[in-house]
């Protein structure tokens, strides 16, 4: 069984949701309800990130390549860690 990119995408996107709750939860001490807050937010900006690239991934030649999908979840988990270090 063989997983497509969008799948493959929004796996990698939950896992960097995973990672980002625990590192600001357990290592930056996130204050508890600003984290409940701020979570729902996080929740979208994920989904707004599968639901672009399984459009973009399934379009004609000229779509966005997904490992740049990738590099943006990952650059946009890391600005928001960066961020919360401020």
């Amino acid at each position: 069984m063989k997983i497509d990119e969008p799948a493959k995408l929004s796996i990698f996107a939950g896992a960097c949701l995973f990672i980002l709750i625990a590192v600001l939860k357990n290592v930056l001490r996130v204050n508890q309800e600003t984290l409940m807050n701020e979570v729902l937010l996080y929740i979208m900006l994920y989904t707004g990130f599968g639901v672009a690239s399984s459009a973009a991934l399934k379009g004609k030649a000229g779509a966005i390549s997904a490992k740049y999908w990738y590099a943006a979840v990952a650059i946009a988990t890391l600005a928001i860690i960066g961020l919360h270090m401020i």
